[in-house]
Order: structure tokens, then C-alpha cells, then sequence
């Protein structure tokens, strides 16, 4: 969950969060209390913080965006699935803003080994990890175990 507060007087929003199990990304610029009706002529409280009651098991915070780093699990190779000629302009828009995009993100990680191979090479970025959204056999539903042991059993012939 990401909580953004400037100042919370005692954690409630955020620990309720917290007691549910929700791991929190949370924007603490500490400094001072900056309430207009008192800040900067009345009153200086410092320092604050949105998360007062803090320690590294409850997640992590930032104090400037625009020094987090984005992060893409690519399902798919989004500019490869437009090949009509009626899809150019939507297929230039996709890769330009992959080839933009992906080279500024912290961590990519992608469906399969060729969804990673092609982003690699398509936009010069470190081979991403791939993540098999596969599940054991025995967790899956029965109707679903029937079709995937038939296939495999066709597979193997």
C-alpha cells in the first residue's frame, strides 16, 4: 500500500494497515509540521514524520518521488503483438515508449525467456529475470489437472 501523509500525530492509518498484514510504501519528508494555520509564524514543530512508529519490517519509505525507481513485470511483449499494417502507429507509440521507458526502470522481469531476450535486444537493457507464472499440478483444479495431464501425455508420444 502506498500512504502519503505529511505528518500523522499518532499512526493510526497507517498501523491499521500494518495489523492487516499490508506492507507500506510510505512518503515521509519529515522536517517541520507545515500546518498553515500555524507554520512558519505561531509554531515550529520538528522534527515530524507520517510514520512515527517505524522500523524496516513494516516496508519502506521515500521522502522524494522522483527518486523512486519504477519497476515492470512485462506479461507480454506489448509492441511485438501489433503486426497489422492497420496497428503501425500504435505499434511505433509501444515500442517508442518501451525503448524509452524500460532503460530508466530499476528492475524488469518478464513472463517468459523470450518476452526477456526481445526486450533485452530491443531496448538495450540488462537481460531481465523471467517469472513462470506456473503453479504444481496437484494446487490447480481438478478439471484443469485432467487437461493438463492429457496434454503433457500427448506431448510425451
Amino acid at each position: 500500500m502506498i500512504f502519503l501523509c505529511e505528518h500523522e500525530t499518532q499512526g493510526i492509518a497507517y498501523q491499521q494497515a500494518l495489523s492487516s498484514g499490508v506492507p507500506l510504501l510510505a512518503w515521509d519528508r519529515s522536517g517541520n509540521w507545515k500546518d498553515p494555520s500555524y507554520y512558519p509564524e505561531q509554531v515550529r514543530f520538528e522534527p515530524v514524520s507520517s510514520v512515527p512508529y517505524w522500523d524496516e519490517r513494516c516496508g519502506m519509505k521515500f521522502a522524494d518521488a522522483n527518486r523512486i525507481q519504477a519497476s515492470l513485470d512485462a506479461e507480454d511483449f506489448h509492441s511485438g503483438q501489433l503486426f497489422r499494417p492497420e496497428e503501425q502507429k500504435e505499434r511505433a507509440l509501444s515500442a517508442g515508449i518501451e525503448q524509452r521507458m524500460l532503460p530508466q526502470c530499476g528492475s524488469v522481469t518478464a513472463a517468459a525467456p523470450a518476452i526477456a531476450e526481445v526486450y533485452r535486444d530491443s531496448c538495450g537493457i540488462p537481460l531481465p529475470a523471467s517469472v513462470l507464472n506456473v503453479f504444481p499440478r496437484a494446487d490447480r483444479p481438478e478439471q484443469v489437472r485432467a487437461v493438463s495431464s492429457a496434454v503433457a501425455g500427448c506431448r510425451a508420444q
